[in-house]
Parts: C-alpha cells; structure tokens; sequence
C-alpha cells in the first residue's frame, strides 16, 4: 500500500566533472581576457598594474584553490 502513494520525481544533474570542465573554462577564459588586455598596446601604467594583480588572483584561485 504504502508504494502505491510514493511520489517519485527524476532529477537531472550534472556530473562532478562536468562542473568542474565548466569551472575551469571559466578561469580560463578570464585569464585569457586578463592576457588579452595586457598585450594591448593602449593600456596605461595603471590598468597595466590592476590587470597583473587581477592575472595574480586568478592564477592563485585556480591552481593553489582549487587543488583542496
């Protein structure tokens, strides 16, 4: 009796290493856009600094984070 009244949905998820290639795209893709502001040759002394600090924090979150 008490099978009968179950109510059983399905749930798609993602898999863990689908969110994790997701993650990383991501990190990658702003470090990429961080590089590609660099190379401009218009940039001044000061967005050249905010940019290497940005590059800094992102190289730290992805591979000293992201490893624990």
């Amino acid at each position: 009796d008490s099978v009968l009244q179950l109510d059983i949905e399905m749930v798609l998820t993602a898999h863990p290493t689908q969110v994790v290639r997701r993650t990383l795209l991501s990190k990658f893709r702003k470090i990429s856009d961080i590089l590609g502001g660099l190379s401009s040759s218009e940039i001044t002394e000061l967005e050249k600094s905010q940019l290497m600090e940005m590059l800094r924090v992102q190289i730290y979150f992805q591979f000293f984070c992201f490893l624990n």
